[in-house]
């Protein structure tokens, strides 16, 4: 019988799950056949995944307890196409009044209180990972623009993207575990392998969340707290939270700036900029590496046509 979804999240490392598969079907000869085993099985288990009914949907949180003080981590999409409803949900659940840490750059998708804190966890992001970033969105963006150029033209018409999501279907998208969009292994799992090279080497991913998991252990030390961060890094988050990072870098950047937080707010709002504006830089010459790329491909279709 194999393992549901709820049974291989009851664990979080690679010994364990591989434990409790070989009681279920007997044993694998090598770390990798049984890596392989798994990736097959997760993703037949993730598009398998029992949503929750209408009644019981609601937004879905990964909660992490440790000395009696509350880590409550929130994934969601970051999607225009998701429309008002989703940005409406997710602005009322950051309620003013209580201790919000925010990934870099939510805030200019969503109507937040003055006081959650962006943090600038862009920096431990290396300079090629943003530019690929950038890149990448800019040839989706290409592709994909010929298709919704009359989809933009009604969207400019009605006001609100025809594509959106009403309440009922906003509320079964925010109660969807986070953990169902990881691909291709769960999260625990690929942190693992990373955490398993000598040095410790995480993706950019994975650095990101465990700058984010420092941070918010280091902020408010004996408070309760919320972050609110993109689906891919609640349950890294939460593995980070439980069993702590093993890139020394990573947690003292992390420690260092939440203690310039609680220092000199002026100068941390400053470094968020700086944060802000060096993803941008980046984001924008992975821009002009694809615009290039496009010209010269052009200027060569031409050439071969009149020469």
């Amino acid at each position: 019988m194999p393992l549901t979804f709820e049974e291989i999240n009851s664990v979080d490392c690679i010994d364990q799950l591989r434990a409790l598969y070989e009681e279920k079907r007997g044993s694998f000869r090598s770390e990798r056949e049984f890596l392989r085993f798994l990736k097959n099985d997760w993703r037949r288990i993730c598009n398998n995944y029992n949503r929750d009914s209408e009644e019981q949907a609601k937004f879905k949180l990964l909660e992490v307890i440790i000395d009696r003080v509350f880590y409550n981590i929130y994934g969601i999409s970051v999607d225009p196409t998701l429309g008002k409803e989703y940005r409406k949900i997710i602005s009322n659940t950051v309620k003013p009044g209580q201790n919000w840490l925010l990934e870099q750059n939510l805030g200019l998708y969503l109507q937040l209180p003055e006081k959650a804190i962006e943090i600038p966890d862009n920096l431990v992001a290396s300079r090629s990972h943003l530019c690929k970033k950038g890149l990448s969105d800019f040839l989706l963006d290409s592709c994909s623009l010929p298709f919704y150029v009359p989809f933009y033209v009604a969207d400019s018409i009605t006001g609100e993207n025809i594509f959106a999501l009403n309440r009922t279907e906003a509320l079964e998208r925010l109660s969807l575990h986070p953990e169902i969009f990881a691909t291709p292994l769960p999260s625990y799992v690929k942190i693992e392998l990373s955490e398993k090279q000598d040095p410790v080497k995480y993706t950019p991913d994975q650095a990101r969340s465990a700058y984010q998991a420092e941070f918010m252990r280091a902020w408010k030390e004996r408070e309760d707290k919320n972050i609110l961060v993109e689906l891919s890094h609640a349950p890294q988050i939460q593995y980070f939270l439980r069993k702590g990072v093993k890139d020394q870098k990573i947690v003292d950047a992390a420690q260092s700036q939440a203690e310039l937080l609680e220092q000199d707010a002026e100068k941390f709002s400053e470094l968020v900029k700086k944060s802000r504006l060096r993803s941008k830089r980046y984001n924008c010459a992975g821009d002009y590496l694809g615009m290039a790329g496009i010209v010269a491909a052009f200027s060569y279709g031409l050439y071969e046509v009149f020469f």
